[in-house]
Order: structure tokens, then sequence, then C-alpha cells
């Protein structure tokens, strides 16, 4: 996960823990996942955290293991059903 990020959220799944981080000198957000064997894995720059949150309802993240899965439920399709904070509870 990115450190010194502004701004970050967080949404447990059942295949694994995804993040969205505002980057401290730009605009963009990054998403990222953490696998449930603890390794974190950047997944792609985005405009707008919405538009990262809306990658991850949509199963177009690029990470092959969420994408492909069809048992996804309750996932929001934007920013309103996350977290905010880092996963471990830390908040920014």
């Amino acid at each position: 996960m990115p450190e010194n990020q502004r701004e970050i959220y967080h949404l447990q799944t059942e295949v694994g823990c995804f993040w969205i981080a505002q980057q401290p000198f730009s605009s963009d957000w990054y998403l990222g996942v953490i696998a449930p064997n603890g390794i974190s894995e950047f997944l792609g720059a985005y405009h707008t955290a919405q538009g990262a949150a809306w990658a991850v309802f949509a199963g177009s993240t690029g990470w092959r293991t969420w994408d492909t899965n069809k048992r996804v439920a309750d996932v929001p399709d934007g920013l309103h059903g996350w977290c905010k904070g880092t996963p471990s509870g830390r908040r920014t």
C-alpha cells in the first residue's frame, strides 16, 4: 500500500481487501488489493476515487481473481459502502 497518501478507503471482500489511496503530489487515486496471502498489489490509477470504486463494482480491476469471481455480492457501486482509513484501522 502506498505511503504518504492523503486519503484512503478500503473494502473487505471474500477474496481480498481493496484499497483506494489519493496520491500526495497528484490528483490521481490508486487502486490496489491486499490478497489473502497478505501481499498488496497495485491495480491501477484513476482520476477519481469513485472511478476506482466503480472498477471494483464492475469487475474491471485487472485482478483476475476478482474480475472472474461471479459469486461476489453486496459490493457498492461507489464509495458509500467503503470504510475510510487503512484496513488495519489506522485513519489517515
